[in-house]
Parts: structure tokens; C-alpha cells; sequence
């Protein structure tokens, strides 16, 4: 980052604003009356989650030497489960139950799944991709006859991804 083109009080990850349109000077000879674009770009490693703060441009006006301008947003994993976790529910041992999650990809480059595993007893999944590189249905079901009581585990999806190479989705659930 040069002089003042800083990004103040950001969260890891935020990389300084740039000035940019029509007649874009250098810093400190920006001419007067003109109207410029800030941008503040998003570093590809930036942590997921909430992004709520504000960028700060500093300027030469008298009056004004200090512009807020606030940014939100939701730093999006790049492999991600819809839904987050696996919520059987509450359910009689006599029958098979089925549950499913998606997973998907948000980053640029193709992903394959390579395997699914779970500590939880009876659970075994199958994957279909759904879109190549993308989309993956993982469908699962946990066996009949199980004992009585709580179901708490993670379900593991192994991927060829060096950012996500395990993706953990917890796994609930209650046989009666």
C-alpha cells in the first residue's frame, strides 16, 4: 500500500483502495471537482466469514479530510455443505433413514471428491457429482437397527483441494 491509499480498521485479508475514472491522477494531484471509483479488493485468502468494516480514503478537501465508507459482506468458504450439518432427527430403529447434504464448490478451480467417511455407526454415503468440479450430492443413510439413544458424529468428505482437503459436517441425530 502506498501513502494514502490505506485501508483502515480492515480485517485480515483486505488489501488498500484504488483510485480510478476518467482523468485518475497521481496521489496528492488529484485535480479538483472530479469524481473518482474506490476500490477495495478482497485478498483470495481472506478467512470466511462476516466482513463488516469501513474503508478510509484521505483527502486534500478542508472539510472533509476523512471519507467512511462502510463495506459488508460474508467471506464465503471455498468448499462449503448446504445444509452445514446432517440433522436426522428423532427416529424408530425398524427402518433405514436417509438424509443428504450438497457440497459446493465456490473457488475457480475443479474439485474432485475422493471419499467419504463417518465415526458415526451404520452411516454410510454415496456421492454423485452433480455439476464437474462443482456439485456433489453426498446421499446417506444410517442402517436399521440401531441402538436407542443420541447420534453425534462427523461425516468426512475427502477432496483433491490443497485449501480443503476435509471438509467435517457434523452428524446428528436420536434412535427411540
Amino acid at each position: 500500500m502506498a501513502g494514502a491509499q490505506e485501508l483502515i480498521g480492515s480485517r485480515r485479508g483486505l488489501e488498500g483502495p484504488r483510485l480510478d475514472g476518467p482523468g485518475a491522477a497521481p496521489e496528492n494531484n488529484a485535480p479538483q471537482g472530479r469524481q473518482w471509483v474506490v476500490r477495495a479488493t478482497l485478498a483470495s485468502e481472506a478467512p470466511p466469514g462476516p466482513l463488516e468494516r469501513d474503508v478510509v480514503v484521505r483527502t486534500n478537501h478542508p472539510q472533509q479530510p476523512e471519507l467512511r465508507i462502510p463495506i459488508g459482506g460474508y467471506v464465503r468458504p471455498m468448499l462449503m455443505a448446504t445444509p452445514p450439518r446432517v440433522e436426522f432427527g428423532t427416529f424408530a430403529p425398524s427402518e433405514p433413514r436417509k438424509g443428504s447434504v450438497v457440497v459446493n464448490n465456490h473457488g475457480e478451480a475443479a474439485v474432485r471428491v475422493l471419499g467419504v467417511e463417518s465415526d458415526v455407526p451404520g452411516l454410510t454415503a454415496q456421492v454423485a457429482e452433480r455439476e464437474k468440479g462443482k456439485r456433489f450430492d453426498v446421499n446417506l443413510t444410517l442402517a436399521a437397527g440401531l441402538a436407542p439413544g443420541p447420534i453425534a458424529g462427523t461425516l468426512r468428505v475427502r477432496t483433491d483441494s490443497p485449501r480443503t482437503p476435509v471438509l467435517e459436517i457434523p452428524v446428528k441425530g436420536r434412535v427411540q
